[in-house]
């Protein structure tokens, strides 16, 4: 269950990183 937690964190930061990702990508 602990390993829910870091998931967790990282999936609420998973929006900015694709973001990021598709700024770099449209260029």
């Amino acid at each position: 269950m602990t390993a829910i937690a870091p998931i967790s964190s990282e999936a609420q930061d998973l929006p900015t990183l694709i973001d990021r990702a598709a700024s770099t990508l449209a260029g």
